[in-house]
């Protein structure tokens, strides 16, 4: 890894184990694995913020459905599945 940061944290110790025992399996040490699982959760989280203020901004923008139009789009959905 290069151009890497630092960064200590504490974690329970059942973690710690955890972690240790995952890292011995794989073959790698544990700061690898814990930089992998900060990684993904990091990416996961801003890509739910993303979803979220796309939400906001189609609602800003007018772009959304009251809940009786969803609910007519849905029944008729239902329906044309129901005839299919």
């Amino acid at each position: 890894m290069t151009n890497a940061s630092t960064l200590i944290i504490a974690i329970e110790p059942g973690v710690a184990d955890k972690l240790a025992t995952l890292a011995q399996r794989r073959g790698v040490d544990a700061s690898t694995i814990a930089a992998e699982a900060i990684a993904r959760r990091v990416d996961e989280e801003l890509e739910f913020l993303d979803f979220i203020q796309a939400g906001e901004d189609s609602i800003a923008r007018g772009d959304y459905l009251t809940q009786d139009e969803m609910e007519a789009w849905f029944a008729q959905r239902h329906k044309t599945a129901d005839a299919a």
